[in-house]
């Protein structure tokens, strides 16, 4: 009589949930709220939702802090937001290489095919429902689990064995962070499966099953013609399969600024991505994206000498009208720096002109109390401006 399946995993399928807190600071949310109060509506008449986390005085190498104050105004609801969700399947890639190489360690494979083949026998029907959304999806067994070796190399090096992403992965990561691209999207996304995606962006605490609430991918960016869709309920745009909120952007855009994820190195490689595409450095004969907050020039608009870290978003809803999102870090006047998201603004000059207009209220209240130094709670210190 065979032996029967096992119960669980040979090791945990994602990393560790980040130690960092956020907390809600009453003063920063009364500043974003009156913020987005003078916003436009957005898509469907839907209110634009904003969310801002205060970073504090970013070093060059971060440690991460313990706990980040934020302020935000429907920063919890779900909407339509297009390519922002490609920097959560930019996490979820980096989560999978993070478990190739801990389910390496711990099996010590002669080679390669060897190593692939335990991965598939050991690792792919525990990640086959590791989504409870995903588990619930009219989805085959091919689109939830991982293709391991058309993401991964794995060779000997030493006495163990080296597992890194195949060079066209890397630039497919590349040409989707920072140019934007959808079939290199695609190629991301087939790669680790919806499961694992999924999985990995609720294990971070950025997702969750019961509510649908927070970052979501169910759609390979190929308009349904490769993989199917696997949807979730949005306030702006009815059923959607990319997906987040204001307040989760925020956040994962924060924990890649302050090296909150993973390890240092592989916040190191996002951030240098999301830098680029802030910067517009694309490859040469590849399109290279812009913050919508910097189109029109300062002091109308941000300089985009102040961008750290930047993904936007732009698509359709149901109705024809585009949406726009983002997720940036912004520095401020005072040293401090900023995550920022936003969601459901209308394509138009007049909602970003008042976002640049809101955000800039926010940032400036923010650092008058807390102070340009960095010193929480030292009122008038702040100064300066924000162009």
């Amino acid at each position: 009589m065979a032996p029967p399946p096992p119960m669980a995993p040979p090791l945990a399928l994602f990393p560790p949930a980040p130690g960092i807190t956020f907390t809600r600071n009453g003063r920063l949310d009364a500043a974003v709220k009156a913020a987005a109060a003078a916003l436009p509506a957005g898509g469907n008449g839907k209110p634009v939702s904003l969310c801002l986390i205060d970073l504090g005085v970013l070093a060059d190498d971060p440690s991460p802090p313990a706990d980040l104050p934020f302020g935000g105004a429907e920063d919890g609801t779900v909407h339509y937001t297009a390519s922002l969700v490609k920097v959560g399947v930019q996490y979820s890639l980096y989560a999978l290489r993070d478990l190739a190489r801990r389910f390496a360690t711990l099996r010590s494979p002669a080679n390669g095919p060897a190593f692939f083949a335990a991965a598939r026998a050991e690792l792919d029907p525990f990640i086959a429902r590791a989504s409870p959304v995903i588990a619930g999806a009219p989805l085959r067994r091919e689109h939830r689990i991982p293709s391991w070796d058309k993401v991964f190399t794995a060779g000997r090096f030493g006495s163990g064995l080296a597992v890194e992403f195949q060079p066209g992965m890397r630039n497919s990561l590349e040409n989707m962070i920072v140019s934007s691209e959808n079939p290199e999207t695609g190629r991301c996304v087939r790669g680790q499966g919806y499961a694992y995606l999924n999985g990995a962006l609720e294990a971070a605490g950025l997702f969750d099953s019961p509510t649908k609430t927070g970052f979501y991918v169910g759609g390979d960016f190929s308009g349904g013609s490769t993989w199917p869709y696997a949807r979730i309920p949005s306030a702006n745009d009815g059923d959607v399969a990319q997906a987040s909120t204001a307040f989760t952007v925020a956040k994962l855009m924060a924990l890649i600024a302050v090296g909150g994820l993973l390890d240092k190195p592989s916040c190191a490689e996002m951030r240098g991505r999301l830098g680029r595409a802030a910067r517009g450095e694309a490859k040469p004969g590849h399109d290279a994206d812009q913050s919508w907050l910097t189109r029109d020039p300062s002091p109308v608009g941000f300089d985009n000498s102040r961008l750290a870290l930047d993904k936007i978003g732009l698509g359709p809803l149901k109705t024809g009208r585009e949406v726009i999102s983002e997720g940036l870090v912004l520095r401020g006047p005072g040293g401090r720096s900023y995550a920022v998201a936003y969601q459901n603004g209308l394509n138009n000059a007049a909602t970003t002109r008042a976002l640049v207009a809101g955000i800039r209220a926010a940032i400036l209240a923010n650092e008058a109390l807390s102070g340009a130094s960095g010193n929480a709670g030292v009122p008038g210190t702040g100064r300066g401006t924000l162009p």
